[in-house]
Formats: structure tokens, sequence, C-alpha cells
């Protein structure tokens, strides 16, 4: 197998002395003043790349929700599903939520019994509503309660009763506390100052829903102008928990957590500070907190729609937090905890369930990789060992079940183990891609290179002998008239009119392609069009397949402008992946971070909140820019 960039920067990393000095799996008798030399370059290193954040980022919540780590609850300005009206809404992000209406409660600030107008602010730690009369200020408590105070004003909390509220059941708890029993997680709200308006109780709404009881509690400002409410989420019975913490020392507690929080993200050029204090609040606030089927603390997509885990997302939040290698760890891992016989992962999973109706793509070797390579800090060798077994059974999976026709080639099933809708999928299932084998090969380039430190020698030449057949598979069988395409497995039929990026994904190896390929492929990305100003585009905009706000045929997505940057480096063209890892970047902090960007003119586009798309500027701008 050829030993191009990717693979002696394995040699740098994962394999031999230097790997076993780097990752501290050697004696210090071994190596005199070994440990000295250690303690330098960690010193040394958490000063160069674990620089938090010098402030609090300010946001707009109709873009980015604000919430607090561990939390499974956010407060977003949205649009009612069915009443499309704007309002301000405490959010259930909770499983049975993940396709539907979040919103459980519609806040509102009163003045004289009618609705007044506010303007907000939100930063990590606060979320303030000010009106001509007062304010109303919100923060979290814990993750579980979220505290409201007003000044000079009154506050109204309506229950949004929603196709998937399920059964409501208001309950006067106690004088002061109310109880709404919901499907999935439920709700208690505590008046600890202020006073509720006459006997606060459930009412009848429209026909449609007529059996199911509406909530609506308003409270009156007391003699000194204050309303005090807390919103506690729980989950089996309700235990009557304290709302006496003074209200600024939650915000201080929340803000002080948010700062340490951004200890684990890689350091960026100063001129980025602000958007990678936005970035680090992105990610600080999608974390929930181990419950239910979620056994360890790990990062959601988002905690406005994409509220879950999947099997791939998850590697990016791992890569953009390597400072802090136990949690990083987590979010590689948290998949694993459901990892079948087979060695199937998830598809996705929420803390309500693990769904398997898909799979995605292998890209956890390379995970493992640039997580040391980030964060210049390698893995012990019980770190590998806990993930060599997961990944080794993971990838033999695809390498073992996943290629029906045997020809040495994996295949997809679905193409939501892929890209969603690719249009290279026009050709049906199964079928076999370039990107499926360059991810299986840079996994098994790790499986050999941990097996080596590990002591495992026959097993590292193993891996590392299937990686060399599959690469040479790969590109005899598709790379078709100059490029490689997509083929339907039985047929061999591939799609002729489409132009998918996927199909670029090779250019992650590098020197170890056949030096014909290696050339077309950079030629083709530098001058056919795939390429736009703004990124790489999931399909060609003059491809009779593009729909620019069509998902994968057409947006530019994180994972896939990780990828290219990655490959240009491999393949020696690092000025260039330097060029469009600053495009990304300033992309960034034109647009922000949403799910994905428009290839015509970089505008945001689907979730506005994204995690893989501040995990990809966190990495880009720590490895080329800073």
């Amino acid at each position: 197998m050829g030993r191009g960039p990717a693979k002696m920067r394995l040699e740098r990393g994962f394999c031999g002395l230097a790997l076993a000095r780097k990752l501290g799996v050697f004696s210090p008798k071994d190596f005199p003043g070994a440990m000295h030399l250690r303690a330098f370059f960690l010193i040394a290193f958490a000063l160069a790349f674990a620089r938090a954040a010098a402030a609090e980022p300010a946001f707009d919540v109709r873009t980015y929700p604000f919430s607090h780590y561990g939390s499974y609850m956010s407060v977003m300005l949205k649009t009612e599903e069915k009443s499309s009206r704007e309002g301000l809404y405490i959010q259930d992000i909770s499983g049975e939520r993940m396709w539907g209406w979040k919103g459980v409660f519609r806040v509102e600030v009163m003045d004289e019994g009618k609705a007044v107008p506010y303007t907000v602010k939100a930063t990590a730690s606060q979320l303030t509503l000010t009106t001509s009369a007062g304010l109303l200020e919100i923060c979290f408590q814990s993750p579980d309660v979220i505290r409201l105070r007003g000044n000079r004003l009154d506050v109204r909390l309506t229950q949004i009763i929603g196709s998937w509220s399920g059964a409501n059941f208001p309950l006067n708890y106690q004088k002061t506390i109310w109880m709404c029993k919901m499907w999935g997680p439920h709700y208690a709200i505590a008046v600890t100052r202020g006073i509720p308006a006459g006997d606060a109780a459930a009412t009848f709404v429209n026909e449609a829903i007529k059996d199911r009881p509406q909530f609506v509690l308003d409270v009156a400002r007391d003699s000194s102008g204050r309303v005090d409410i807390a919103v506690e989420q729980f989950q089996d019975a309700y235990d009557g928990k304290q709302y006496d913490k003074p209200f600024e020392q939650c915000v201080a507690d929340a803000r002080q957590h948010f700062l340490e929080f951004c200890n684990k993200i890689p350091s960026t050029p100063a001129g980025y500070d602000d958007l990678r204090s936005l970035g680090a609040y992105v990610k600080w606030s999608s974390v929930v907190n181990p419950r239910s089927c979620i056994k360890r603390p790990c990062m959601y997509q988002s905690k406005n729609y994409m509220t879950a885990i999947w099997s791939w997302d998850n590697c990016f939040g791992a890569m953009a937090t390597c400072n802090d290698h136990h949690f990083a760890l987590d979010q590689l891992l948290v998949l694993f905890d459901y990892q079948t016989d087979l060695g199937i992962l998830p598809d996705f999973l929420t803390e309500k369930y693990p769904m398997y109706a898909a799979f995605k793509p292998p890209v956890q070797g390379f995970t493992m990789m640039k997580m040391a390579e980030l964060s210049h800090r390698a893995f012990s060798a019980a770190d590998l060992a806990a993930v060599y077994g997961p990944i080794g059974k993971l990838t033999n999976f695809w390498l073992t079940y996943m290629d029906n026709n045997h020809n040495g080639i994996p295949q997809y099933n679905n193409s939501n183990d892929c890209a969603d809708n690719c249009a290279v999928f026009q050709v049906g299932y199964p079928t076999e891609m370039a990107d499926l084998c360059t991810y299986l090969i840079i996994q098994m380039d790790f499986l050999s290179e941990a097996a080596c430190v590990l002591g495992k020698k026959d097993e590292a030449a193993d891996w590392s002998s299937r990686a060399g057949r599959l690469l040479t598979a790969m590109q005899d069988s598709l790379w078709t008239e100059g490029r490689f395409v997509a083929k339907n497995s039985f047929t061999g039929e591939y799609c002729k009119d489409c132009n998918s990026f996927v199909n670029y994904i090779p250019v992650m190896l590098g020197n170890r392609l056949r030096k014909e390929i290696k050339g077309k492929l950079l030629s083709d990305l530098r001058t056919g069009g795939i390429l736009t100003p703004y990124g790489p585009a999931s399909e060609h905009p003059k491809s009779p397949y593009f729909i620019e706000d069509g998902y994968w045929r057409g947006a530019i997505w994180a994972p896939q402008y990780l990828f290219l940057v990655e490959g240009l480096k491999n393949c020696g063209e690092r000025e260039w992946a330097k060029q469009l890892a600053q495009n990304y970047c300033e992309m960034c902090r034109t647009f922000g971070f949403p799910e994905n960007f428009s290839a015509l003119d970089g505008h945001p586009m689907r979730d506005t909140a994204y995690s893989w798309t501040v995990d990809v500027f966190f990495i880009l701008a720590h490895e080329y820019l800073d």
C-alpha cells in the first residue's frame, strides 16, 4: 500500500516509539527525564490550545436556542405551528418530540391584562425581555429548572397543545405550584413571588382538541413590583425542589460553567474571538445529561429541530472538543453503547430510544486520528484499547455484511446510510460508492496503527493488508470514464448525468491514489464548477438534479467541506486547503452556524443552529488559521 501524507501522519501519531512517547504508554524508567518533558508539554499545550472565550456571546434567540449544558429544555422566539403566532416558547427537546413541535409553554409579558411588546437580549447565562414598563429575566437554575424574574410587569404562561403533547393533566399540586402531566417529561410551575390570578386552572380550547385541557397561568406582580416563577422538568414524581437560590447566583454559575467549557475547544485566531465564543455557546448548550437511553453527557445536533445524536455527526463533536479527551471520547462512544453483536451502530439515539433504520458513514477512525492531531495530545493505551474493539467490529460489519455481491467493495443499502437524497442513488440499491471505501481505508489505517501500539502485530498487518486491497478494488471498479461513480451492486449501472460531491471524497487519500486519478480529481475540483465560491456543492449547480435548498442535492455541508480541505492537504495542496478553510470560517462569520449553506450565495438553510457546522469551524480555524 502506498505511504502518502495520510499514512505518514499516522506513523507520527499512532505507531512506534514516537507514538509511545507521545501517548505516555511507556515507563518513565525507560526514558530518563520523560516525566519532566511530559509535564512541560502538557503545560505548554494547555496554554496554547485551551484559551477560554473572553466573554459570553450575545445572540438572536430566533436563531440560537437559549439553553444550558445538560438540559432537555430550550427557549426560543418561534412561530407556533398551529396559529402562526410568533412568541417566546419554552421547548421540550426530549425524544417524544423529536420530529414535531417542541414548544410546551408560551411566555408572555403582561401589563393591565394585555400582552405587551418587548425586545430580547440573550447571552449564554441570561435571557432578558425589555418593555417600556419593566424587565423579564430568564435563566437556568439547573439543567432541569428555568427561572423567570419579572420587575414592574406581570407574566402569563400558556401551555401549548400540539400534536406531540399527548395527554395533559394540569393539577394544582399546592397553593402556588401546578403540575402539567404529559407524555414524556412532566412539568411543575412554582410561583415563588407574585400573585396567581384567581384559581389558575385548565380551560378547554377548540373543538378539535377539546379533550385536551390547556393550562393558562397569569401571575401578577406583588406590592414591590416583582414576579418570580420556576418551571421544572421532571421524569417521574415531582419531588418539590427548592427555588430559593439567588437569581444572580444562577446567572453567575451558568456563566462560569460556560467559560470553563471553552477549554475543551482548540484555540482559534484572535480575529475570530466573537465567532469562537458563539460557537462555544452552541456546543455548550447542545449538551444533554445522561438520561434513560443516553449513558454519557453528549451533544445533540441541535436544541431547535434536529434533537438527537447521529452516528457520524457525533464524530465531529468529538474532534471539536478534543482538548478534553474524556469528554471527546464520550461523544465518540455514546453510540457504541448500543452496538449490536454484528457490529451495527444505531442510525441515531435520543434519550427515548436508539433507532436502527439506517447506518451512517464509518468515520470513527478518521476521528480518532484527527483528535490526536488537533489536541497535540495522544491517547493512552487504555483509550486505544477502549475503542479498538468496537471500531474494529464496526469495520468488519461493513466489510462482511455490506458486500452482497462479494466483490470486495462495500455498499450502502439506503441513501440515509450516506447522504440522504443524494442524486447518485438514482440507480437504486445496494450502491457501491468510493466515499464509503475511503472512510473504511482510513479506518483500517487507524486500526492497524492502534493494533501496533497495543502489541497486536498480526492484526496490525491484517488491517493494513485489507486497506490496501480495498484501495485497489475501489480504483479498479469505481473509477470510470475519468471520474469516480456510484454503481448499483448488481447491475453495475451508475447515474451518468449527476455530479455529486460524494464522488470526490477519495481526495482524502492524497498521494495513495494513482497519480492519474489524483491529478484528475484536483483538476476537476479547480475548474469543474462543483467547488463554488462558497464551498463544495453537494450536487453540481449545473446538474439536472441540483436544487439550491435540496438537502444533499445542492447544499454545502460542513463535513464534506472538512473532508475536501483534509484531502487537499494530503495531496500536498496546503495553501489551497488553507484558503478554503479561511473561506469557510468567513462564511460562518457572515451567516452563522446553520445546518447547511446555499451553494449559490452562501446563505443559511434548514436548522438555524447546528453542531457539526460549529465543529468544522473550530477544526479548520485551529488547524489552518491559528
